[in-house]
């Protein structure tokens, strides 16, 4: 198990996340993606697994860009009017 520290979690895309990691050798960087199903997953590059294996911090990281996703695609409800609008700016 190699110790990787996250140092950046940037969105690339709706559901799609680089994350980049401070290491012993230098710095890498490895994409996540949320996926909708009837629960919320994480998937990853296969590269990431091998080197987390066991890594207790690799569950606190999954936890982390749950949060920015949810935050991400949050939706404020106006009880006046019943009605929601997402956190993202319209286009």
């Amino acid at each position: 198990m190699q110790r990787l520290q996250p140092i950046a979690l940037t969105a690339e895309g709706d559901n799609t996340y680089k994350v980049c990691f401070r290491t012993d050798t230098g710095e890498l960087a490895f994409i996540f993606t949320v996926e909708e199903r009837p629960f919320r997953t994480l998937s990853w590059e296969p590269e990431f697994s091998k080197m987390v294996n066991g890594d207790p911090a690799a569950l606190v990281l999954n936890k982390a860009i749950f949060a920015f996703h949810e935050a991400r695609n949050f939706q404020y409800v106006d009880e006046s009017t019943n009605t929601t609008a997402d956190a993202r700016p319209p286009e």
